[in-house]
């Protein structure tokens, strides 16, 4: 349960699902609401179920106040497109080209970047492990996960545990 008074959001659809967070987050009287909770369900060969009318308008709308694409946004959250450019390497690999190269040019081209990306605090999170030592593939874990839940129970496991932090608490409350 979450005290923010933004309700939490659970749709087949992931334009209505952002649609629904967009309209939520603008009508809440309360200046910072907190965390919102947004849940997708509905996928068609491993991708979102999208409309394409709903993000031209909201492209529309972040360009009249000079804000970047949807898709900028949802690159620094997964970048898919260049996974799918790379031949969808396994984790590991992908991780390894993020942080190596990706990720840097990122935080070299934008200062509020600094801290980390929602990305890179799943492939490599520290919160709280003490420093030279190895970050935890949040990402790898839950594919490891995944796979061996389906094995053992032939069924789909709880969504509750398919779940990454990417609050820092470390990085993020200085």
């Amino acid at each position: 349960m979450t005290n923010s008074p933004l309700p939490p959001i659970e749709e087949h659809n992931l334009s209505l699902a952002w649609g629904k967070a967009f309209l939520n987050a603008m009508d809440c009287p309360q200046a910072n609401p907190g965390p919102m909770v947004v849940s997708i369900t509905g996928f068609e060969k491993g991708v979102p179920i999208e409309d394409g009318r709903i993000r031209s308008k909201l492209d529309q709308f972040l360009a009249a106040f000079k804000k970047h694409p949807c898709s900028v946004s949802a690159m620094i959250i997964f970048p898919y497109p260049q996974w799918e450019r790379m031949g969808r390497p396994s984790c590991a690999e992908f991780k390894q080209w993020c942080i190596k190269g990706f990720i840097p040019r990122l935080k070299a081209r934008c200062k509020q970047n600094g801290k980390g990306l929602y990305f890179e605090r799943m492939l490599d999170f520290h919160g709280g492990i003490p420093e030279g030592l190895p970050g935890k593939n949040q990402l790898l874990h839950l594919i490891e996960w995944w796979q061996e839940q389906k094995q053992r129970h032939h069924n789909r496991p709880p969504r509750s545990r398919m779940q990454v932090v990417c609050f820092d608490t470390f990085l993020d409350l200085r």
